[in-house]
């Protein structure tokens, strides 16, 4: 997926929205074949699996993927259900009503540059795929939410996608969070995972390095259950506190930014790094 030198404004919704789709485990067939449904009103009937996929079983309390399958034959029976048929037996450990299919082969890598977002009630850009995410040299301004969220869920939406290397680069934010959603924060990292545990993080491997940001009294990152952050080389205007808060985070690196020392709200984090170079 590739978006550059675009501009977006005045939308009801997020201007960009990257994700795949988890689907709810709702019976056991056979040993190796399992029914499946879209649990999202607004997300159902398109074909999320093909012959040859790789797909990952997923615990929607760790938002942890449990094991791997390849998927053999699919059966759509209606707009909101299937059945598919799997390369070996399915795992003992999953739960009826419960576990999550998730496709691992159909996820993309990003690209989007040179774009501007302002005026929406939401997100600039909601991005969850496993592959290689860059988003650089963008405006993002007077957004409602997180001027970039990245999720991922089994309880909600179910948008499927951990992140794995994530690159936010050389981009402007004013202004953005004010309608409070995920504290308010300009990015947030935000999976619905319901157990947390620093050492089995969602999210990894998420780079915010020379941007320039303006809060207005706001924090600028809310990341959860989210390893290897790196928060270096970043001008920041504003003094909210605390401009950071983390949950369930570990191997955090908050270095060598342009602004006044961070204060940083965590729970439960490992490994939390902040330089004393952070000063104006």
């Amino acid at each position: 997926v590739r978006v550059e030198d675009c501009n977006f404004a005045g939308s009801h919704d997020d201007a960009i929205n990257v994700h795949g789709t988890n689907l709810r485990i709702v019976e056991k067939l056979s040993t190796d074949k399992l029914l499946l449904r879209f649990m999202h009103h607004q997300t159902y009937g398109i074909n999320a699996f093909h012959v040859d996929d790789t797909v990952a079983f997923v615990n929607p309390n760790t938002m942890l993927r449990t094991s791997y399958a390849v998927v053999k034959q699919v059966d759509k029976l209606n707009p909101r259900t299937m059945s598919v048929t799997l390369d070996r037996p399915v795992p003992g450990n999953i739960e009826v009503n419960k576990t999550c299919l998730e496709n691992i082969t159909c996820t993309p890598t990003v690209y989007i540059g040179g774009c501007s977002f302002t005026r929406h009630s939401t997100r600039g850009i909601l991005v969850t795929t496993p592959r290689k995410v860059v988003i650089e040299n963008n405006k993002f301004s007077h957004l409602g939410m997180a001027a970039i969220l990245i999720e991922g869920d089994a309880a909600g939406w179910y948008e499927s996608g951990p992140v794995k290397d994530v690159t936010i680069s050389g981009n402007e934010f004013m202004d953005c969070g004010f309608n409070g959603s995920t504290a308010g924060a300009t990015i947030a990292l935000n999976p619905s995972n319901k157990v947390i545990n620093p050492r089995q993080p969602v999210h990894e491997n998420v780079r915010i390095t020379g941007n320039r940001f303006n809060t207005f009294g706001r924090p600028i990152l809310y990341a959860k259950s989210t390893s290897g952050i790196v928060f270096s080389d970043n001008a920041v205007e504003g003094n909210y506190k605390p401009l950071f808060i983390l949950n369930g985070c570990m191997n955090v690196k908050i270095l060598d930014n342009f602004m006044v020392i961070p204060e940083i709200k965590q729970s439960d984090c490992i490994n939390i790094k902040v330089s004393k170079a952070n000063q104006k």
